[in-house]
């Protein structure tokens, strides 16, 4: 007589099916030296492999999704502002706002040493990021994370995001200008 299979049968099944889908995309990207179309929740994204910004850690919440690009925006207005394009999963995409952390006013800089020390990141290599988002009800207003950056290694091409005790999230008001900055 057939048994079916289990339930954490058929789960791990597809986790493994998963996981070698993924790796087969992760080595074709790694392999694909071209700059290609990717369509996003942002619309069309041209993304390019030498942007490839690796997550040891994922983001909160997202432990699993490890691989993102750091993709120009072509929308007036927008020019200061970042998409990071997972490049797992074409439907997670990030508006984020880079920020010079030299210039910010934000963080202290013994705070920035600090935490980029505790994942290896050299500070002059250190370009700190801002997770976005716009409520619905204020169309006008752009709130960042500040409570938990992502500090993008530029020389190694990784990031981590960290949640820093003393910060919360932060309107657009309170950035200038100046402190932004690009990766």
């Amino acid at each position: 007589m057939k048994q079916n299979p289990s339930l954490q049968e058929n789960i791990a099944d597809l986790s493994a099916i998963n996981n070698q889908v993924l790796q087969e995309t992760r080595e074709d990207l790694e392999n694909n030296q071209g700059v290609y179309t990717v369509k996003s929740n942002f619309g069309d994204l041209q993304v390019n492999p030498q942007n490839k910004i690796h997550f040891p850690n994922g983001l909160i919440g997202m432990k699993y999704v490890q691989n993102f690009s750091a993709c120009e925006i072509s929308l007036p207005n927008m020019e200061l502002f970042r998409i990071l394009q997972c490049l797992d999963n074409n439907y997670i995409s990030f508006l984020t706002l880079p920020v010079d952390p030299s210039k910010t006013s934000y963080y202290t800089k013994e705070e920035l040493a600090e935490v980029a020390k505790s994942y290896g990141i050299e500070v002059n290599d250190l370009v700190l990021v801002l997770i976005a988002s716009f409520n619905k009800n204020e169309k006008d207003k752009v709130t960042f994370n500040a409570k938990a950056p992502i500090f993008i290694d530029t020389a190694k091409k990784l990031a981590y995001q960290c949640i820093l005790d003393s910060h919360k999230s932060v309107s657009y008001t309170h950035l200038r200008a100046h402190e932004t900055d690009s990766y």
